[in-house]
């Protein structure tokens, strides 16, 4: 759960919601920017998560979890107003999803 913090919380701090809708626009109508962290981070992040939840369950069901889990993430972003919102819908998502 914390990994999935930390990508909200970049730095350590949060981001303003505002700033945050901003800087994906950005990203999105300029993937140069950022060159091809753009595409690998994603990945590598989905990989960490699914590497820790394989370590209790099958790899096939770590996967699915792993998803599930970035899904809910990116998606609580956008439904929630304060960090502490966020840490307790996702902390509930993780119960449901990992035994």
């Amino acid at each position: 759960m914390r990994a999935l913090d930390l990508r909200v919380r970049p730095l350590g701090r949060p981001l303003p919601r505002a700033l945050g809708r901003d800087v994906t626009s950005v990203i999105e109508q300029n993937p140069d920017l950022l060159g091809a962290i753009v595409e690998t981070a994603p990945t590598r992040f989905a990989d960490l998560i699914t590497d820790a939840i394989a370590k209790t369950s099958e790899r096939a069901s770590a996967i699915q979890v792993a998803q599930t889990l970035i899904s809910v993430s990116v998606g609580l972003k956008h439904q929630v107003e304060t960090r502490e919102t966020y840490l307790e819908r996702l902390s509930t998502a993780v119960d449901l999803l990992v035994e």
